[in-house]
């Protein structure tokens, strides 16, 4: 079990029963999806998903994750560090802009799609 995973169960795991921090620990250690979690900890997929929309283990997942981040940043700036040394200008160039963008504040570029028309669907059971 890794290190943020343990630290953050002391911040908001009282309230948890074993299987949901097992299933909250079990995801962010490996990065299985809930069919696999619930099939490795022999658990239902359903009662998994359930547990994971609990306001409270939310709460704790949400704990687990930031403090996973917080381990991972350091190493995250160090790699763009190195990746402006490239031979690639092309990678230079666009970890330049990620870190320009990210230390003065732009906003990340969303596309939004709009489609037109309609879909009927009939379905006859006769």
């Amino acid at each position: 079990m890794s290190k943020a995973v343990t630290k953050a169960s002391d911040v908001s795991a009282e309230s948890l029963t074993r299987k949901q921090q097992a299933v909250v620990d079990h995801i962010m250690s490996t990065g299985d999806s809930v069919q696999v979690t619930a099939d490795k900890l022999g658990r239902d997929r359903c009662n998994v998903y359930r547990d994971l929309r609990l306001p409270h283990v939310k709460r704790y997942l949400h704990d687990v994750t930031l403090e996973h981040i917080g381990i991972l940043a350091p190493i995250a700036a160090r790699t763009q560090g190195e990746l402006l040394n490239s031979d690639s200008d092309h990678v230079r160039a666009t970890v330049s802009d990620s870190i320009l963008n990210r230390h003065l504040g732009k906003a990340v570029e969303r596309k939004q799609i709009a489609i037109q028309g309609s879909i009927e669907v009939l379905i006859d059971l006769s």
